[in-house]
C-alpha cells in the first residue's frame, strides 16, 4: 500500500475542519504541508456531522479524520499541521495493549475448577432471575465464536449474508460474527473476528459460557448475547482508531455494555470521543485496570464514567500485579480464573482483564434481573453491594470494594430462582436511603458458614 507500514508513531490522526470560507489558500497549505513531510494519507473518515450551511450563509463541508503515516519527523509534521486554521487538532495514533495474564449446581464438568465461583458467592450470581436478554460488546482480541461453550451465546447480524455484498449498508461487507478492525485505521479490516490471541475467547467465557449444558465451564450469564469485535493482532497489539471504530461499531448495534480489558497510558482523542458518545446514549463501559502493579494512569479505564476494576484474589487479598489510583472504583476476583481458549480448550489467567469480565457478568446479570434499572440506578447498586476491603474507605487499591452478590439480590429486591436456596432465605429491599454498612455485614454474618480448606465459605 504505497509507503512501507510504520509504528503507530509514525501514524498521524487530523481532525480537519474542512470549509469553504477558509478559501483556496488555505486548503493549499495542508496540500503542501502533507507533500513536505512525505506522507501518505491511508484514511479519510467522514465524521457524523453532515454538510450544513452556517449562519452567514457559508456551506460547510461534513468534518473529517484524516490517517495519515509520515516517512520521517512526525513530530515536526503533526506541530506543522496542528497550526493550520483547516486543522482542528493533530495527534499521534497511540497503541493498545490487553491486560493479559500475568501469570441445583451447574452440571458444567469443569465448574468445579472454577474457584472464583466455587470458594466465594460469586456463584450466587447463577440464580438471578433473567427477565431480557443482554447484547455485551467483547472489544479484544476476537472470540473464537465456534466454541463448544460460547457459539450459542454468540451474536449474529440477521440482516447481513455471507455473498460478498454489504445487505444492512452499514459500510461493511459479511459482517455476520461481529468484525475485525485490526488494520481498518488504513482501510483493512475483514469479516472475520475469530481469536488468535486467547483473550478475548478467555473474557467471553467469563462472562456468557453456556450453564447447565454438561459442557465446559459455567458463565455468569448463560443466555447473554456477545457481540465479537477484534481489533488487535495476534500477539494482542493493536491502535486507538481501531479500537474507537470498534466501539462505534457496537454503539450502532445498540449494545447494553462494553467491556474494555485493555490500555495505554495515553489516550487519543477518537477513542474519548467514542468513550463519552457511548456513554452519553446509557451504555455501560466497564474497564480492566491494567496489570502495572503502578499507579500509572491507564485509558480508558481513567476516562470519567467508566467503571475501572482492580484485581483481588478468591480469598480477597489485593493483587499485587493490579494497577492503582484515585479512580480506581472496584475490584473482582483475577487470580487463576479458570474460562475457555480458543479450539473448545479451556485454561486458566490472572489480570485486570479477567476481573473486568467479572464485573462485566455481573453487571449483564443486574441489568436482565431488574430490566428497568437506569445507568445511574444500577451504580448506586454497586456502591450499596460493595464490601469494603483493606480500608472501610475508597481507597486507591481496591476502590469501594467487592460486589456481594448476597446484597445485590436484596438491593434489587429480587429473589433467586433456584430451588438450591430454597433454605428459608429471604430477600429483604433495601433502598438507597435505608442501606447501611452494619447492616449489609448483618445480614451476611447470619448466613451460613463453614471453614473448609482454610478459607470461610459460605453455604447456599
Amino acid at each position: 500500500m504505497g509507503i512501507p507500514l510504520q509504528a503507530e508513531s509514525q501514524i498521524l490522526l487530523v481532525k480537519t475542519r474542512r470549509q469553504v470560507g477558509f478559501g483556496i489558500l488555505a486548503q493549499d497549505q495542508l496540500g503542501k504541508t502533507l507533500a513536505q513531510y512525505q506522507t501518505q494519507v491511508l484514511r479519510s473518515i467522514p465524521m457524523a456531522r453532515p454538510a450544513q450551511r452556517s449562519l452567514s450563509g457559508i456551506i460547510e463541508e461534513p468534518d473529517a479524520l484524516m490517517v495519515i503515516q509520515v516517512l520521517e519527523n512526525a513530530d515536526q509534521a503533526r506541530t506543522t499541521l496542528q497550526a493550520l486554521p483547516t486543522v482542528e487538532w493533530a495527534e499521534k495514533l497511540q497503541p493498545l495493549t490487553l491486560f493479559s495474564d500475568t501469570s441445583d449446581i451447574p452440571n458444567d464438568p469443569r465448574y468445579t475448577y472454577q474457584s472464583q465461583m466455587i470458594d466465594t458467592m460469586l456463584n450466587f450470581m447463577l440464580h438471578m432471575p433473567i427477565k431480557r436478554s443482554i447484547k455485551v460488546a467483547v472489544i479484544d482480541s476476537g472470540i473464537d465464536y465456534a466454541h463448544e461453550d460460547l457459539f450459542g451465546n454468540i451474536w449474529k447480524n440477521t440482516a447481513e449474508s455471507a455473498n460478498g455484498i454489504d445487505d444492512d449498508s452499514n459500510g461493511l461487507i459479511d459482517d455476520i460474527w461481529g468484525y475485525n478492525f485490526y488494520g481498518a485505521y488504513k482501510g483493512d479490516g475483514s469479516p472475520n473476528p475469530k481469536d488468535g490471541a486467547g483473550h478475548g475467547t478467555h473474557i467471553a467465557g467469563i462472562i456468557g459460557a453456556g450453564v447447565h449444558n454438561k459442557t465446559g465451564i459455567a458463565g455468569l450469564h448463560p443466555s447473554v448475547q456477545l457481540l465479537n469485535l477484534r481489533f488487535t493482532s495476534d500477539t494482542g497489539a493493536g491502535n486507538q482508531l481501531d479500537a474507537a471504530l470498534a466501539i462505534r461499531y457496537a454503539i450502532e448495534k445498540q449494545v447494553d455494555i462494553i467491556v474494555c480489558a485493555w490500555g495505554y497510558y495515553l489516550a487519543n482523542t477518537v477513542l474519548r470521543d467514542a468513550i463519552d458518545d457511548a456513554l452519553s446514549q446509557g451504555i455501560i463501559i466497564v474497564a480492566a485496570m491494567g496489570n502495572s502493579g503502578s499507579s500509572r494512569l491507564e485509558f480508558p479505564a481513567g476516562i470519567p464514567g467508566v467503571i475501572s476494576v482492580g484485581a483481588v484474589s478468591s480469598t480477597g487479598e489485593w493483587a499485587s500485579f493490579s494497577s492503582y489510583g484515585e479512580h480506581t472504583q472496584f475490584v473482582a476476583f483475577g487470580v487463576d480464573i479458570l474460562s475457555t481458549l480458543p479450539n473448545n480448550t479451556y485454561g486458566t489467567k490472572s489480570g485486570t482483564s479477567q476481573s473486568a469480565a467479572i464485573m462485566t457478568g455481573t453487571i449483564a446479570r443486574m441489568m436482565s434481573a431488574h430490566p428497568t434499572l437506569t445507568k445511574d440506578e444500577l451504580y448506586t447498586h454497586l456502591l450499596m453491594a460493595a464490601d469494603p476491603i483493606v480500608h472501610p474507605q475508597k481507597n486507591p487499591y481496591t476502590g469501594y470494594g467487592i460486589l456481594n452478590p448476597e446484597t445485590l439480590f436484596k438491593t434489587l429486591n429480587v429473589l433467586p430462582e433456584s430451588q438450591i436456596l430454597a433454605s428459608g432465605w429471604q430477600a429483604e429491599k433495601i433502598t438507597p436511603t435505608s442501606v447501611k454498612q452494619e447492616d449489609i455485614w448483618v445480614s451476611v454474618l447470619l448466613l451460613p458458614w463453614r471453614l473448609v480448606e482454610g478459607i470461610w465459605r459460605w453455604l447456599i
